[in-house]
């Protein structure tokens, strides 16, 4: 029989999960995407010519996007692993896990509407089953025996 006190931290566990895989997800497919050939090469060349001055750098405009590309693997996975690092100590850090969860439900709720509204189904899909998972996880009563 399960232990009811655990119930918001599995939905905890499977936000986190859910939040490494949509970032692991994210670096594979950067790191398997085909070379741009046509329209998409002509596209990017002309970012690449597009530069400007920042600090005493020149970045181009496809510099930017895919620095950004790649931030998002790494923020994805680094807060996935942030919430298993705190699920693991949950018994120690009880009270945090509401608060951990409340914000993590939030800002994937943010990255689902933006994946949404630029209609990025699968970032949009995850974030949005993040949300749900942590949501729950802070919704729910933390029952004591």
């Amino acid at each position: 029989m399960s232990n009811p006190a655990e119930t918001p931290a599995r939905w905890f566990l499977a936000g986190a999960i859910l939040l490494v895989l949509t970032g692991a997800g994210h670096a594979l497919a950067i790191a398997t995407r085909p070379a741009p050939a046509g329209e998409r090469a002509e596209i990017l060349a002309r970012m690449a010519a597009l530069e400007g001055e920042m600090f005493g750098m020149t970045p181009s405009l496809l510099d930017a996007f895919r620095t950004l590309d790649l931030y998002f693997p790494i923020l994805a996975i680094t807060a996935g692993v942030q919430a298993l690092l705190l699920w693991r100590k949950r018994e120690a850090a009880s009270r945090l896990l509401r608060p951990f969860a409340s914000v993590g439900a939030l800002g994937a709720l943010a990255a689902a509407g933006v994946a949404f509204a630029h209609e990025l189904p699968p970032p949009a899909l995850f974030f949005a089953l993040v949300a749900v998972c942590f949501g729950v996880a802070a919704a729910l009563p933390a029952v004591r025996e």
